[in-house]
């Protein structure tokens, strides 16, 4: 579980501490391959989200050739 929605917050969200560091917004989770499963934000590849957003900000581009 990567977070929870919590109404009784600000935000309305919590982190769970599981999240690439870094990763501030839950909207990014879910681009990134998270999904909500009633109020828990989660994943099941924790590792290829944390690769993902990692190289979110690399300027290089495999070739595919």
């Amino acid at each position: 579980m990567l977070g929870s929605a919590r109404p009784d917050t600000f935000v309305g969200f919590q982190w769970s501490g599981a999240e690439p560091e870094g990763m501030h917004l839950a909207e990014q989770a879910v681009t990134l391959g998270a999904m909500w499963e009633a109020d828990e934000l989660v994943t099941y590849d924790l590792d290829g989200m944390r690769h993902r957003f990692e190289t979110l900000s690399d300027d290089w581009v495999p070739d595919s050739d």
